[in-house]
């Protein structure tokens, strides 16, 4: 990786597109030093900038991977940026090479400066931790609807709860067997 030609620091678990092409994060370096969304392909071992990411069109720094949803895009969370610069949720089509803010934090609200990543549950819904912010300042728990473009906030940690949560995913836990069918 190359500073400015690809970003540095890459950051979480790699995705394969349906074009058979490799798609990943990096935290820091890209044209405005914010990270990359970068496209490996195997065939000829060439890596390039999909996206450089920046405060208005993505966010900033993600300190983890993206994940693909029921809906074929892939959705991520940075760090910093937004119309708040509290962070961001952004969302990546890697048909048309696009990508675009889907939500910007709210500090008291829904939380800032994510660390984590998102996962998607059965319900089609995407979960994610908030490392600060919220009613106590220390974080909160959300749900991310991808038809409606709409954050809930679902738990304040308040200390004796948790609090600071960061470079983690939450993750669903089945107790009856073949219950996920990976469908909205």
């Amino acid at each position: 990786f190359i500073d400015t030609l690809t970003g540095s620091n890459p950051t979480g678990l790699l995705n394969l597109t349906k074009s058979g092409k490799v798609i990943g994060l990096t935290n820091y370096g890209g044209k405005y030093q914010g990270g990359t969304l970068f496209v490996f392909n195997p065939n000829d071992s060439t890596l390039k900038i999909g996206v450089n990411l920046n405060d208005t069109l993505t966010g900033t720094l993600p300190n983890s991977g993206l994940v693909q949803a029921y809906n074929g895009l892939y959705y991520g969370l940075g760090q910093y940026g937004g119309s708040n610069n509290d962070g961001t949720i952004f969302s990546y089509n890697d048909s048309t090479g696009k990508a675009r803010l889907e939500y910007s934090f709210i500090d008291t609200f829904s939380g800032r400066n994510p660390q984590g990543g998102l996962m998607q549950f059965h319900n089609g819904l995407l979960y994610g931790m908030v490392s600060s912010g919220g009613k106590f300042g220390v974080g909160t728990i959300i749900s991310f609807n991808l038809d409606s473009g709409k954050v809930v906030k679902l738990l304040d940690f308040n200390r004796s709860n948790g609090a600071a949560p960061g470079y983690g995913t939450l993750v669903e836990v089945f107790t009856e067997p073949n219950r996920w069918t990976g469908t909205k």
